[in-house]
């Protein structure tokens, strides 16, 4: 692993930058020995929120936070699961299956309306929280040492 990375990394940089980073902040926001100064605007109590501030907007903007939840997903889950469990299945002279789903329904295009809605917003919190955490590594580059 000569260039710190691997091939799988590139797929989802995103998941990745998140694993590596938010660990790495949190472990430094614990372990840190020294800070950029209050020359720079920081005492050492300051500097250590700022770092656990890094890691909690990069967890934020994880697919796999609990903080922004969808309330629809149930719901949406639940009508998915209800309409391809009717799906009609059929297989063709040549031996190949085709599926036809039913017609999405009024209360079909509701639920699924309100779910890609507010997937949409949390989506948008998402890039904000990721947004914020860039910004503050960006402000701070130089002060990254210990």
């Amino acid at each position: 692993m000569a260039r710190g990375f691997a091939d799988v990394d590139w797929f989802n940089l995103y998941d990745w930058l998140i694993g590596v980073l938010a660990p790495m902040f949190e472990e430094y926001a614990e372990n840190h020995y020294g800070y950029p100064g209050e020359i720079n605007g920081f005492t050492d109590e300051q500097w250590t929120q700022y770092l656990k501030d890094i890691a909690r907007h990069l967890r934020n903007a994880s697919e796999d936070q609990t903080v922004e939840l969808n309330q629809f997903e149930e719901e949406h889950d639940e009508y998915i699961e209800e309409r391809f469990g009717s799906t009609c299945r059929w297989t063709d002279n040549h031996g190949a299956t085709h599926s036809v789903l039913p017609e999405l329904t009024e209360r079909g295009k509701e639920i699924s309306d309100k779910y890609y809605a507010r997937m949409r917003e949390i989506d948008e919190w998402r890039l904000k929280e990721a947004q914020t955490a860039l910004k503050m590594i960006g402000d701070c580059f130089f002060d990254m040492w210990d």
